[in-house]
């Protein structure tokens, strides 16, 4: 019973720091979302739903997160268990390492070649479960990318196989381009979802450990210090950011119209070589590789502007708040201290230092990873949403007037109605 109990616990952790990561980054976006709703109201008219990070994202990725990750003795849960472990295990070598790399700093001062050269042999040692846990952290990664990818895929493929589903979904306009949905757009989305996890978990975890480390020496204002540069620096970038969410859709709507083209040429080629159309389609491939490059340009300068702003306000701004703050803890050491316990902790504390700003860093910059998540999110829960919704009406439309009788040929159709495979009516009893 504590065993099916910590299993629990462990896949509700899981959801919860996923939901809770994302939670934060969709009050930060509400105000923008608010400020485009006539927009979004006018996009739902049209047939074409809006993406932003709000209630619906949480939804709906929670409703495929079910589907990925479908019980608490599931493959997909033990893996997750797995990555938290080695995810907590980095961070436990994380601050062994800087420990040692402290002490050698002094033993270097001192110079103390014995204590020096023992140091980095520990060094080396302690590299090896390192790259160890880092192999481990990636392959276990890429393993519940495949395994996300199969579950949903399977979920998707039985909802779309199945009665006339296909043709309803191919006669009807509710979902464009379901086939590049339901193959690259779930490609996609398991690889940002795999991703987003170790994204959200890694660095909350280090973030805590970090500043409990580092308090010790200097106390806890300094850390407060580089964590109130952060939040500082993340708001001004999330006033100056794009919706990536939106921009990500509308490529991944260009890219699935450009293949949809070539499909049609394929599917089309023998009319196209009858009526010579060959210089048409041509000029509609071309009008369409046109549309998609200059929208990815469009992209990719926004994209080089963020890059900028996230250079000068968490790489580089970063890095000198990071210098100030390690000089704390050295200057906070009494008159008493030796040069070499002073450079022990002055390194020690750069080595912790550097990894706590990489994991706020990470934090501030997970907008730009949920933005995308946000674009995948919508396109493949609207194709999941429009498959559920036919195939129960398809369920709700099924009629028990058609009887076969027994021991004959004859089928007897009573208050039947005549539908076709698309659910237009032709005929009524």
């Amino acid at each position: 019973n504590s065993f099916c109990t910590l299993l629990m616990v462990s896949r509700n952790t899981a959801l919860a720091a996923v939901a809770a990561g994302l939670a934060i980054v969709a009050m930060s976006r509400r105000s923008s979302g608010e400020s485009s709703g006539k927009g979004g109201s006018s996009s739902r008219r049209s047939g074409k739903a809006s993406v932003r990070v709000d209630g619906v994202f949480m939804k709906r990725l929670l409703a495929l997160l079910r589907i990925c990750v479908p019980g608490a003795f599931s493959r997909e849960m033990g893996m997750l268990v797995s990555l938290m472990a080695l995810l907590l295990l980095r961070t436990r070598l994380t601050i062994t390492m800087a420990q040692i790399v402290g002490g050698n700093a002094k033993y270097l001062v001192e110079r103390n070649a014995r204590k020096f050269v023992a140091g980095v042999v520990d060094i080396g040692l302690w590299s090896l479960p390192s790259a160890v846990v880092n192999a481990g952290i990636k392959y276990l990664t890429s393993l519940l990318e495949g395994r996300v990818r199969s579950n949903l895929q399977r979920h998707l493929h039985d909802a779309y196989l199945q009665q006339s589903t296909v043709y309803k979904v191919s006669a009807g306009s509710q979902v464009e381009h379901a086939d590049h949905r339901i193959t690259k757009d779930v490609l996609a989305f398991a690889e940002e979802v795999s991703q987003i996890f170790p994204l959200i978990f890694k660095p909350s975890i280090d973030v805590i450990v970090f500043i409990l480390q580092l308090s010790r020496n200097g106390g806890v204002m300094p850390p407060m210090l580089m964590i109130a540069y952060y939040l500082v620096a993340g708001t001004m970038m999330r006033a100056m950011m794009p919706n990536f969410a939106k921009l990500t859709a509308q490529t991944q709507q260009r890219e699935a119209s450009f293949r949809a083209i070539h499909s049609q040429v394929i599917q089309h080629a023998e009319e196209v070589a009858f009526y010579r159309g060959e210089r048409t389609e041509r000029k509609v491939a071309d009008s369409g590789i046109a549309s998609l490059v200059k929208h990815q340009l469009h992209v990719k300068q926004l994209k080089s502007y963020t890059d900028f702003v996230d250079a000068i306000l968490i790489k580089y701004g970063a890095t000198c708040v990071g210098y100030a703050v390690c000089s704390l803890g050295v200057f906070g050491l009494g008159d008493g201290a030796s040069a070499a316990e002073r450079t022990r902790v002055y390194i020690q504390s750069s080595q912790l230092y550097i990894p706590l700003a990489q994991a706020i860093g990470k934090l501030v910059l997970l907008h730009n990873r949920i933005t995308a998540l946000a674009a995948y999110t919508t396109r493949v829960a609207e194709v999941r949403e429009l498959l559920d919704n036919l195939n129960t009406a398809s369920r709700q439309n099924t009629s028990d007037s058609i009887t076969v009788q027994p021991h004959s040929d004859a089928i007897t159709l009573k208050n039947a109605k005549i539908v076709t495979p698309s659910g237009e009516t032709l005929l009524n009893d």
